[in-house]
């Protein structure tokens, strides 16, 4: 005898009535009626025949309802469509970050990948699937000694610059006194030799008379006064001087301790970083992601996104720029983010679309 399993695919209730009441007086058939979706019900007739009849048919009848959200409107088509429930766990304070201010960045996380696929359903409740906490360990402690050593470098450069304004300064007014000292050293010079020559002129003419010898008084009195302003002039020189080269040295050491602090951050924080501010540990149905460091909300979002593509099942990718690799730093240039074709490609890859 025949062993016949017949599965059946109707969208209208009153068709499945039609169809099985022939059916319900039979002795030696089983009929399963399953829900599938909202549109779909699944018909299932089995005639009884052996013990291992009954068991292919229960076989069969799992494996169409734990594929059976994979089935689409009728046309062919897969659902393209997924799902994230969460709830949001515990914040440490010292991530000085709000829960609104992490629900606002889950959704721009979400809003990220839900332009990819059809549809994306999203949930919270206290008892959602995915739980979102911040955890603050050595990761964020690291970051934060970053974070403090950037604001030294910055700091530093701010002085630096004060510090070359001062210093420029300084070398200006030295300038300018230099050129005062200068003229007056020229003007002490020429007086000098006016003088010279004019005592010259009188011992060749017989000698000086009481006028004579009045006027003498008179330029050496000038030519004096002369003098001492010429060594005010030069002592004002010399102190300024010495300032602009203070400044020069402070501005020297300043910088040189500014390329230490630069090196120091290069060394021990500079270049790509892993994705280990974040993970994903899925058990089952229900998974936990924790954060463990971020620098900014920007990266926060980032953060957020690649590890919800982890809960919605996405593997890693090659492309630097996506959000689905395992290094951060290119997927946010200060501009919005957006999914490389690669996202685009594993999601819908994993929401069970036929293209894409």
């Amino acid at each position: 005898m025949f062993k016949i399993f017949t599965i059946l695919l109707f969208k209208n209730r009153r068709w499945i009535s039609s169809l099985i009441s022939p059916f319900r007086k039979l002795k030696k058939g089983w009929l399963f009626i399953t829900p599938f979706n909202r549109k779909y019900r699944f018909v299932m007739f089995c005639y009884k025949h052996s013990f291992f009849l009954k068991i292919s048919a229960l076989l069969l009848l799992l494996f169409v309802l734990m594929n059976c959200s994979r089935f689409g409107d009728g046309s062919g088509r897969e659902a393209c469509s997924l799902s994230f429930d969460y709830s949001i766990d515990t914040i440490d304070g010292r991530f000085n970050v709000t829960e609104q201010e992490v629900e606002a960045a889950v959704m721009h996380a979400l809003e990220l990948w839900a332009p990819a696929i059809d549809s994306l359903h999203v949930s919270r409740s206290k008892a959602g699937r995915n739980s979102i906490r911040f955890v603050y360990d050595e990761r964020q402690e690291f970051w934060d000694r970053s974070v403090e050593l950037k604001d030294n470098i910055v700091s530093g450069m701010d002085r630096i610059n004060r510090l070359k304004q001062e210093r420029d300064r300084a070398e200006q007014q030295y300038t300018l006194k230099q050129g005062e000292h200068q003229q007056q050293v020229n003007a002490m010079n020429t007086s000098v030799d006016g003088l010279n020559e004019w005592i010259d002129e009188k011992n060749q003419s017989g000698g000086f008379g009481a006028q004579d010898i009045a006027a003498l008084d008179r330029q050496k009195a000038v030519l004096e006064h002369s003098v001492e302003t010429e060594q005010r002039l030069r002592e004002e020189l010399e102190q300024l001087e010495q300032v602009f080269q203070q400044l020069h040295d402070r501005v020297n050491r300043a910088i040189t301790f500014s390329n230490q602090l630069t090196d120091h951050f290069n060394n021990e924080f500079g270049g790509s970083i892993d994705f280990d501010g974040g993970t994903y540990q899925g058990t089952g149905r229900r998974g936990v992601i924790t954060v463990y460091q971020f620098d900014s909300n920007p990266e926060l979002k980032v953060l957020l996104a690649h590890e919800i593509g982890h809960a919605m099942g996405l593997g890693h990718v090659e492309n630097s720029r996506s959000i689905m690799n395992k290094r951060m730093g290119g997927q946010y240039t200060g501009g919005e983010m957006q999914l490389s074709p690669q996202d685009v490609k594993e999601i819908r890859k994993v929401a069970g679309c036929l293209q894409g």
